[in-house]
């Protein structure tokens, strides 16, 4: 059995610098957010009669082609098998409904 060598400095400096290199300080901890509000400022009873009620889409095909190329270039950059299912879900989510109804109850 040969006996043990005792590191060189140069191994001993390596070692050293790779032991620095892993230790690093700690991410910053997050900042918290700026204040948040609990509640909506109160709408006017102006406001709600203005918008209550049922809005229809008046938008046409110029419209509808601009969502479909926007979830193509969305989707552009994905794989075979993510860009079909991707486009669906995003088509299916961003094409504006037929018609929105708003109502407000109390202060929401």
């Amino acid at each position: 059995m040969r006996p043990r060598q005792r590191p060189s400095p140069l191994h001993a400096l390596l070692a050293g610098l790779l032991l620095g290199a892993c230790a690093h300080a700690p991410p910053p901890a997050p900042e918290p957010p700026a204040e948040v509000r609990g509640e909506a400022p109160p709408i006017t009873e102006a406001a709600r009669r203005a918008l209550a009620g049922t809005w229809v889409y008046a938008g046409g095909a110029a419209e509808q082609a601009q969502v479909d190329e926007a979830v193509a270039r969305a989707t552009a950059d994905m794989g075979f098998l993510e860009r079909g299912f991707a486009a669906q879900a995003l088509g299916d989510r961003a094409r504006p409904r037929d018609r929105y109804t708003l109502s407000f109850d109390g202060s929401t």
